[in-house]
Formats: structure tokens, sequence, C-alpha cells
């Protein structure tokens, strides 16, 4: 019993430290993208598809539709964890169900981030390839989209492990929490 209590706080710890993490990083690549590859335009000029914005993010100048990709999926990715994180608090980890909701959020999460990292490291590839400026601030966008989706993965990994742990210790003999009440009885 205080094992699966350390290990449920140690999870929590860990979830919340992560959570932290794609939070900041998330508004990293905003600012990134904001300051050093969108030039001085701000974030709702570039989605809006002013002609005269410039984007470093690729290989085309005028390519604005991948600086307003990456406000897209950052913003995306912090409205949906705020969501997910009030709606599991406010209903008290949705009775029961909580770790199931965060598993199908992280998972998709992790789709969302390997999807958004391929186009950021494709069209970065190309324009490192061909000496665009500000390569240091486009790599670290493509990094940071790629930590984001290990942050995600790790989460999805916690989940599929705790519910296999789940499932071996009903179907391998483990008591269940009913089982050692009546053994204390």
């Amino acid at each position: 019993m205080a094992c699966g209590c350390i290990a449920d706080v140690a999870k929590r710890i860990i979830v919340t430290i992560l959570s932290f993490l794609k939070l900041a990083f998330a508004i990293a690549i905003i600012v990134i993208v904001a300051k050093k590859l969108s030039g001085d335009l701000s974030p709702i000029e570039v989605i809006q598809h002013n002609d005269s914005t410039s984007c470093y993010l690729g290989a085309n100048v005028k390519g604005h539709n991948l600086c307003a990709y990456a406000y897209a999926v950052c913003g995306a990715s912090i409205v949906a964890t705020f969501i997910i994180s009030l709606f599991l608090c406010i209903t008290c980890e949705f009775c029961g169900l909580g770790s199931i909701i965060e598993l199908l959020f992280a998972g998709l999460g992790t789709a969302w981030w390997v999807a958004a990292s391929i186009v950021f490291t494709k069209y970065g590839k190309t324009a490192n390839n061909d000496n665009w400026p500000y390569k240091d601030a486009r790599n670290t966008v493509i990094v940071l989209s790629w930590l984001e989706a290990v942050f995600f993965g790790i989460i999805v990994l916690y989940g599929v492990l705790k519910a296999l742990c789940s499932i071996c210790s009903c179907c391998c003999g483990g008591a269940s929490e009913k089982d050692k009440g009546h053994a204390r009885a």
C-alpha cells in the first residue's frame, strides 16, 4: 500500500514537472518565432496572413504559413493542456477516469507534437542547408518541438505501464484492495 502511494506521488510530481516544461517550451517556441523568425510582426499579424510577413522557420521567407503553424501548434497545445488539467481538477479526476483521459490526451499530444516536429525539421533542415539566417533560432524551435513530443510520450509510457501493472496484479495473483481489507479483518 505505501509503495503504491509513493509511486502515485512520484508520478504526480513527474507529470507536474513535465507539464510545466511543456508549457515553458511551448511559450519559448512562440517567443523565438515571434522575436527571431517572424521579423518584427506580432503573432496576430502572422496569423492574419499579412502579405509582408517574413518567416525564417523554413526556406521561403514569404512562407508565413509555417510561422502561423508554429503559433497554432503551441497555442492549441497550451490551451488543451490547461483545459484537461482544469477539467481533471474540477471533476476530481473524473470519478476515477482521470488516468484514462490523461493517457488519451497525452497520446494525442504526442502525435500532435511529432507531426509538428517533423514539419519543423523538414523545413528547417532545408533552410539550414541553404544557409538561411537565424539557424540557431530555427534549430532551437526544432529541438524544443521534439522535446515536447518526448514529454507527452513519457506521460503515455507511464500510463501504459500503470495500466499493464494493474492488469498483471489482477491476473497474476496480486491482491486487490478489497482482498487486503478482508485479510486485515
